[in-house]
């Protein structure tokens, strides 16, 4: 399995992403080190070579590099990816974020009552690298003709096109995705979800380990208490 990591500069995120995911045995590959971002649009293209240049069936995970940190290494990431469709499969989040004309289109349409998780995150993705570098392209495109400055909207956009391309982690079964979950005490005074068992992560609302959290829009004290934490550091 490749692991693919969007960072355009070295900050503090980048270092525990790299330290978490060293722990269980993974090396990501940096992508966008050192380029100027208009927005996070830019995300799909900037992966599409990388991705493009990889053997079709190989298993590619590609992450955010700032807010996220790692649970499980390769094995357990791969085997709980091949109990899924095979499918590109994202993150799922509690929350709706669509900045783009389709915006109450892509809400009706992932809203579920019978999950935790029923909208699409693009922070996190995993597939085979031809089905992902297909995504990209048409993700790319669907950027450009809408001057999109959101990769998640053009995802949006593509799963309403074509419901069967892609699949979201609506249970939590291998990414975790904060949105309104919190840690105990390290957030705020709303019931916590999600706490650490050791190094173990346990997401209390069904009971799963997922093998990665994201943490997006967490302040910076925030993810360094859980790395700090789930690395045994005090």
């Amino acid at each position: 399995m490749r692991v693919l990591a969007c960072a355009t500069e070295a900050t503090r995120g980048v270092e525990r992403l790299l330290g978490s995911a060293r722990r269980h045995g993974l090396e990501p590959t940096l992508v966008a080190r050192g380029e100027r971002w208009t927005s996070n649009a830019d995300k799909a293209s900037a992966l599409l070579p990388v991705v493009g240049g990889l053997p079709a069936a190989d298993t590619v995970l590609v992450v955010d590099a700032y807010d996220v940190l790692f649970f499980a290494g390769a094995g357990e990431i791969e085997r709980r990816f091949a109990a899924t469709s095979g499918r590109p499969l994202f993150n799922g989040e509690q929350g709706f974020y669509c900045p783009a004309p389709w915006r109450d289109e892509a809400r009706t349409a992932f809203e579920a009552d019978d999950v935790p998780y029923p909208f699409l995150n693009s922070g996190v993705l995993i597939g085979r690298a031809g089905d992902l570098a297909e995504l990209l392209v048409d993700a790319a495109r669907v950027i450009r003709e809408h001057d999109l400055r959101s990769d998640q909207a053009a995802f949006y956009r593509l799963a309403l096109d074509a419901p069967d391309r892609v699949d979201v982690d609506r249970t939590g079964a291998l990414f975790c995705c904060t949105g309104a979950m919190q840690f105990r005490g390290w957030w705020d005074r709303r019931p916590p979800a999600l706490q650490l068992d050791g190094p173990v992560l346990v997401d209390r609302s069904t009971g799963l380990r997922p093998c990665l959290l994201h943490s997006p829009g967490r302040k910076d004290r925030y993810q360094e208490r859980v790395y700090r934490a789930s690395m045994g550091v005090g």
